[in-house]
């Protein structure tokens, strides 16, 4: 016998309930809903206790006051019979600040050492939302709170009834689905480190750390909003931060149409005066309740948006998507040289004005925080406007880029790793958390330091596969003195009078260290902390680095910490939990895996840098996702490329630069069935394979390969 029940409540905002039995499409329960609010009003919807057993027994209200008596009360009733005989008829509706609790029971019989299950069901259906979040004391933020949003599934789903029936009649396919998807995950030959940090922290968009909201109603897909992380009863930080959300890569890989709804908001929405991007969004959109001052935009928040813009059209290969952001896009990089922040006045490629960014202050002068997104913006730029056929601003974009890139190095670049340029301010200046900043050198900055996040354009840059914006050999050094001074095997000794994350004799990944000496005085807050975010986007850029060991060796660190004993393993909190950051986590796995799709040129590239003689990892392209696999003998190279969900378009397979055999390469190519003969390209970059016909794999169809075999 399996037993199911409501948790008794009391308090403001409830009173009207109903809970009333219902049967219906092989499922039966208590439906609850309300008579005290209307359809239109917050608090309006329903919720259900169901099942699929038969011969259920119930109670749509069972309550006793005081002590423990409700449970003793439900227990004696229960274990006399094995039933619930409680009140049947509809209950409610119930007084002012009060419920109704409700109470199903499902029999089965089991002889010894079998087992059984029995299917309980909670749905809900709330179709309106407040935004709610915390603000500090004096913060020029708004709340918007009164203003409500509707949630994008009450658009399938009105009622909860309708949610719990689905769930019935799809629960077989649903889970299956699930387990496949479970198993192209764990199924990967990438390290157990790597695998749980990326299925763990992907959970965050199904936190209230995510919205899925019908903003604006008329677009299919509604919209994505997000918080940075979240409170037990609100939201920290409104929403859609530009600068956090720069870091977050597994919605835009495993969700990347809701991933792309976020570029209209930022693009269509956002953008103010000469193309300044607020980096926190309100909703609804288009209120006139700015959550920032759009005269302070974010410099590293809005480059790194121009770079998400171009991985969701490369990853979509949409061009009507992109045509539709163009002129948002081309304007937020020419904000940079046109715009009142004069970020680069001089159009040389290199900031030299206010730049705030993550850290909540502003960097005064050249740095590679902001200047290596900025490069990576000019790049991705200049390859989206000739894809729009707007060949002025490519071959400007392309120029700024290139000066950029020479002087950045130059400057910035001390041999070991890039550091800031400071700049002196000319009078007082007052930052916008009211803190004072006198002429003269300013507070916050990190001149000397080797900063974690110091190539985190590169990084962005290398997982939208716009390649090298900074010279290759020096990023490789810099990447290596990150992890050589940053990263910490032992923080007994490391003193922080900021945030503690990671303590006593745990391993992690400092923001910010000064291994030249001349550490400011008062350097930007958050320096002496350790962010898992910061920790994955490292990760992935030594990764990409060919610096395998030591990118592993900062996620091992990452997962020791969260280890569900020190630590919960699904929350990597910052500033709330479940924080946004934690999700460049997926950017490992895109590292490890050398893995990138191009919906333009429908190809999967996967050139793995770990087991390569036998490799296998999940994969995921523009409109489903699958499992690769190759295998690499004596006389070639095997490959499967398995469909799991959605489907997937190819035309070409990027792999591993082979030593093939002899001069005509033969492959075969085998979807559902049939075989083509197709071209095999092998050189010291890649090994490439281009089919005659692209092919569109459905589930659980396969392509395979046989790469140098007679």
């Amino acid at each position: 016998m399996s037993v199911a029940n409501t948790v008794g409540l009391s308090g403001a905002g409830l009173g009207g309930n109903v809970n009333a039995w219902r049967e219906e499409g092989g499922v039966r329960g208590i439906e609850m809903t309300a008579t005290r609010y209307a359809p239109g009003q917050i608090g309006y919807g329903s919720m259900a206790l169901m099942t699929s057993a038969e011969g259920v027994t119930y109670a749509t209200d069972f309550d006793e006051p005081g002590w423990f008596d409700r449970g003793q009360k439900a227990w004696d009733d229960f274990s006399a019979d094995g039933r619930m005989d409680g009140p049947t008829a509809p209950a409610g509706p119930s007084q002012n600040d009060r419920t109704c609790i409700g109470m199903i029971a499902a029999p089965f019989d089991l002889a010894p050492g079998q087992s059984g299950d029995v299917q309980f069901i909670i749905a809900w259906s709330f179709p309106l939302r407040p935004i709610t979040f915390h603000l500090p004391p004096g913060s020029i933020e708004m709340n918007p709170s009164g203003l409500p949003v509707q949630n994008h599934y009450a658009r399938r789903f009105g009622q909860a009834w309708q949610a719990g029936q689905y769930l019935a009649e799809n629960f077989g396919r649903l889970r299956e689905q699930t387990v496949i998807f479970e198993r192209a995950i764990f199924d990967s030959t990438l390290p157990g480190d790597v695998l749980d940090a990326a299925s763990s922290q992907m959970a965050i968009m199904r936190t209230n750390t995510t919205l899925w909201v019908d903003t604006p109603a008329d677009e299919p897909l509604g919209r994505i909003f997000a918080f940075e992380g979240c409170n037990p009863k609100s939201g920290c930080c409104p929403l859609n931060c530009t600068h956090v959300w720069n870091y977050e890569q597994s919605l835009a890989h495993l969700y990347p149409q809701l991933e792309r709804t976020m570029r209209l908001t930022d693009f269509e929405d956002n953008l103010h005066d000469e193309g300044a991007m607020s980096f926190r969004s309100t909703i609804p959109l288009k209120v006139n309740l700015p959550v920032w001052e759009p005269k302070l935009p974010a410099a590293d928040g809005q480059f790194g948006t121009v770079v998400k813009a171009y991985r969701e059209w490369r990853l979509s290969g949409d061009d009507q998507f992109l045509r539709r952001l163009w002129p948002g896009v081309r304007q937020s990089i020419r904000f940079a040289w046109e715009g009142f922040a004069k970020w680069d006045a001089d159009k040389d490629g290199v900031l030299e004005g206010m730049q705030h960014n993550t850290y909540d202050i502003e960097f005064h002068g050249p740095n590679t925080m902001c200047g290596s997104l900025y490069l990576a913006a000019l790049a991705a730029g200049a390859e989206m406007a000739k894809a729009v056929g707007d060949q002025a601003a490519a071959v400007e974009f392309a120029a700024v880029l290139e000066s950029g890139r020479r002087k950045t190095d130059r400057l910035l670049f001390n041999g070991r790793y890039y550091q800031q340029q400071v700049t002196d301010l000319k009078e007082d200046f007052v930052t916008p958390f009211g803190n004072l900043l006198k002429a003269g050198r300013p507070k916050y900055q990190y001149g000397y330091g080797c900063l974690a996040d110091q190539l985190l354009g590169q990084w962005a840059a290398h997982v939208a596969g716009l390649g090298y914006v900074l010279p290759r050999e020096h990023v490789g050094k810099a990447m290596a003195s990150i992890f050589r001074h940053n990263f910490k095997n032992d923080l007994s000794d490391h003193e922080c009078c900021q945030r503690v994350y990671a303590l006593n004799d745990e391993a992690g990944l400092l923001a910010c260290t000064w291994p030249l000496g001349k550490r400011e005085k008062f350097p930007f807050p958050y320096s002496d902390e350790i962010w898992t975010g910061i920790e994955y986007q490292v990760a992935a850029g030594l990764i990409y680095e060919g610096l395998v060991g030591e990118g592993l060796s900062v996620v091992s660190a990452i997962r020791a910490r969260h280890d569900g004993l020190a630590r919960n393993p699904w929350n990597e909190f910052e500033c709330g939990d479940h924080y946004a950051r934690a999700m460049a986590s997926w950017s490992v796995l895109l590292a490890l895996a050398g893995q990138r799709y191009d919906g333009r040129t429908k190809t999967l590239t996967m050139q793995p840098r770990i087991a390569q003689r036998d490799f296998a990892c999940i994969f995921t392209a523009a409109r489903g996702y699958g499992f690769f696999r190759q295998r690499l003998g004596r006389y070639g190279m095997h490959v499967e490329i398995y469909c799991l969900g959605g489907e997937v378009e190819l035309a070409g397979v990027e792999l591993l630069p082979a030593k093939l055999p002899g001069k005509n390469h033969l492959a075969h190519v085998e979807p559902a069935g049939q075989q083509q003969a197709v071209d095999v390209r092998s050189s010291a970059q890649a090994t490439l394979v281009r089919l005659p016909m692209p092919v569109t794999l459905n589930e659980r169809q396969v392509l395979t390969l046989g790469i140098g075999q007679k």
